[in-house]
This record gives C-alpha cells, sequence and structure tokens, in this order.
C-alpha cells in the first residue's frame, strides 16, 4: 500500500489552481525554450562570395577577408554579422557549448537558490534573467560579449527547466506527478511550432532576440503571482505561511479548508523529529571530517599550474552531489537510499588506496614534476 500524500488531501491532486499556474509558466518559459532551438536561426552555416582578388569571386572560398553574405534565405545572421567563417567557423560552436556550460553552472546554482531562499524566488529570478540576458545579447556589438550573454542565459536556462519542474511536482499530489514530466515540455512544443513563422518575418537576428525577449517582462512581476512551495515551508518549519497557501490554494480548487493548520503541525513535527533522528549514528561527523581532508588533499595532489582549475572542476562534482542527494533520500524506500549512499560511499574510499600520499611532501609546480614523483614515489617510500 502506498504512502498517504496529506498535502494531495488538501489540494487535490491537479486542480483548477495547479492548472492556472502551470499555464503561466509554459508562457513564461517561452524565453528559455526559443533559446533551445533558435542556433539553426542564430548561427547557420552561411553561403557567400570571396570578393578578395586572389579568390575570383569564388563561392565559400577559405581564407577570405572580404566576404559578400548571402541573405536572400536566413537573412543577417551572427555568422554573417561577427565574420563566423573559415578559421573562425569554431567560434560559432563555442556559442552553442558556452550556453550548455550556462545551463550546467545555472541548475547548480538555482538549485542552491531554490532549496535555500524557497521555489519561488528562484522560478522568479530564473525567468526574469532569461529575458534581459536574451534581450542583452541583442545589442552586442562584438562577439565575445555575445559569447558571455549567452552564458549567462544558459545560465537562467537551466534554473527554469529545473525550478519550474520542482515547484509544479511540489504543488501537485503524488498520483499526478508521472503526468508532469510531458505537461511541463508544452512550451518546448510551443516553441518549436512558433519559432520559424517568427523568424519567417523577422530576417535579422536581433530584431529576433528582442521580439522572443521583451514581450515577457511581465515576469518581473511574476514573483507576487506565484505561490511558494508549502512542501518546502513545511520542511522549513514555516507553519503559518504554509497553512495559508494551502488554504488559498483548496478555496481555488473547491476543497474542504477545514483541520488544514492542524495537518501542517503534525507534518512539521514528523519533519521535526525525523531532522533530529538525523543528528545522531556518526556518519555526519565522518561526512564532515572526509569533505575538510578532500579539499585539503586536492590542493595538495595537484601541481601548481593546475591547481585552482582543478579544484573548481571537483567542486563542481560536489554541487553535483548536493543537488542529485535530496532525489536519492526522497526515493521512497529507506533501505535503497541507504544502499545507493553507503556504496558511493565505500567506493571513494576504497578509491583513495589508488592515490599517492602528499603527508610532508613540498607542493609540486608542474605537470612534469608531478608526473615524475608519482611515478618514483613507491621506491622513495621504500628507501
Amino acid at each position: 500500500m502506498s504512502e498517504e500524500d496529506k498535502i494531495e488531501n488538501i489540494i487535490g491532486r491537479f486542480g483548477k489552481y495547479q492548472r492556472w499556474i502551470l499555464f503561466l509558466v509554459t508562457i513564461s518559459r517561452l524565453p528559455t525554450d526559443y533559446q533551445l532551438v533558435n542556433v539553426v536561426f542564430l548561427l547557420p552555416n552561411v553561403q557567400y562570395t570571396c570578393l578578395d582578388e586572389e579568390a575570383y569571386n569564388q563561392t565559400n572560398h577559405c581564407p577570405c577577408k572580404n566576404p559578400q553574405y548571402d541573405l536572400s534565405d536566413i537573412g543577417n545572421s551572427v555568422t554573417s554579422t561577427f565574420g563566423l567563417i573559415c578559421e573562425k567557423r569554431h567560434l560559432a560552436s563555442l556559442a552553442q557549448s558556452t550556453l550548455q556550460a550556462g545551463i550546467l553552472v545555472g541548475s547548480i546554482f538555482y538549485g542552491y537558490l531554490s532549496d535555500r531562499y524557497g521555489r519561488k524566488i528562484a522560478v522568479s529570478a530564473a525567468l526574469f534573467c532569461e529575458v534581459v540576458f536574451v534581450s542583452l545579447s541583442a545589442v552586442t556589438t562584438h562577439f565575445w560579449l555575445f559569447v558571455a550573454t549567452r552564458f549567462l542565459m544558459g545560465t537562467a536556462v537551466g534554473g527554469t527547466m529545473l525550478c519550474a519542474f520542482i515547484m509544479l511536482v511540489e504543488l501537485s499530489g503524488k498520483s499526478f506527478r508521472p503526468y508532469l514530466a510531458g505537461m511541463i515540455d508544452l512550451s518546448l512544443v510551443i516553441s518549436y511550432l512558433t519559432l520559424p513563422i517568427i523568424s519567417y518575418f523577422l530576417r535579422d537576428w536581433r530584431k529576433l532576440q528582442l521580439v522572443l525577449s521583451l514581450p515577457w517582462l511581465y515576469v518581473a512581476l511574476i514573483y507576487f503571482v506565484l505561490p511558494e512551495s508549502p512542501r518546502w515551508l513545511i520542511t522549513t518549519g514555516q507553519k503559518d505561511k504554509a497553512v495559508e497557501i494551502l488554504s488559498y490554494i483548496a478555496k481555488w480548487n473547491n476543497r474542504s479548508t477545514e483541520n488544514i493548520r492542524a495537518v501542517v503541525e503534525n507534518l512539521v513535527c514528523e519533519e521535526e523529529i525525523r531532522n533530529r533522528q538525523q543528528q545522531h549514528v556518526i556518519g555526519q561527523a565522518g561526512a564532515l571530517t572526509a569533505f575538510d581532508q578532500i579539499y585539503l588533499y586536492s590542493s595538495e595532489v595537484f601541481p601548481t599550474i593546475i591547481r585552482n582549475s582543478a579544484m573548481g572542476f571537483a567542486s563542481v562534482f560536489a554541487r553535483f552531489g548536493g543537488f542529485v542527494a535530496p532525489f536519492v533520500v526522497n526515493i521512497g524506500t529507506e533501505w535503497i537510499s541507504i544502499v545507493i549512499f553507503s556504496l558511493l560511499a565505500s567506493f571513494g574510499g576504497i578509491s583513495c588506496y589508488f592515490l599517492p600520499e602528499t603527508k610532508g611532501k613540498v607542493l609540486l609546480n608542474t605537470i612534469d614534476e608531478t608526473e615524475k614523483c608519482n611515478k618514483f614515489s613507491p621506491s622513495t617510500d621504500s628507501d
């Protein structure tokens, strides 16, 4: 028998209010999804005639200092504006890859923001920042500024995709959650269907970016419309606010508002008991100690020339672990969560056996020094 969802009993599995929030989020997410699918209009392979003397007006000749672009089909694109042809062609790929890098960073940043300060502020900030950064990209005068705004766009994309979905999941009953995975992509489907039409009439990439962003400036006010997740409020002990929001949603969905406070107080009490229980066994002390030791060891094992980069890269995985951990905890079957955490911790501990010893050794400066030191360290230790 599945566990009872007390929040679903209060607000319903997916009533009128949840449908309104889904509609609002779907429309507000369109600038985000447009940026995921508009690369073919922003950074296309363009045709050009090379006007260099030695090129004899050849088409797509490289190298070419004086190209004349064919704007009859695509129109003015980022490729033609910044001359991303021949030896600069790879920069077009860089601009797209930068968006994906931004999505990774944004997922981590907005995920932390959401867990620390609430779903409402994270979703609102991500939606608004997306509009701002897309608008700024339309007025950039240098390619590297465009790349920078592309990265910032990506951070907002990552935040929107993650936090909007989590908000809808936590506003829904557990029996409806399987459907949300498909329904959250409604905005992506709409963007696929409408973007070719918009692009047909707007052949200039700057105008296209402005049209795909400025009409959504209303999201600056969406913070005052979106609700906070009652589940997050309960988890953080904000009983009065949780009761207020649950009562409001229940009224929207024509459901009873009786005993809401009693249910919330019971849930908060259960959460506090769970948290107290998690504060005991010795595992948290071990985890904290391991975390501190990893920082120290990482600073010692990597050479000076890449120490910061290596530490930053390792830190990304630490943030990724922190992002994934709550989902593992909430799998629903306690022993499965324990097994996953235990296996990962055991694997990490065993892996340390194969790492070099750094105690009492001078910090190395180059990769070559590190490789030589690790190669000869066994014989040195034996001496």
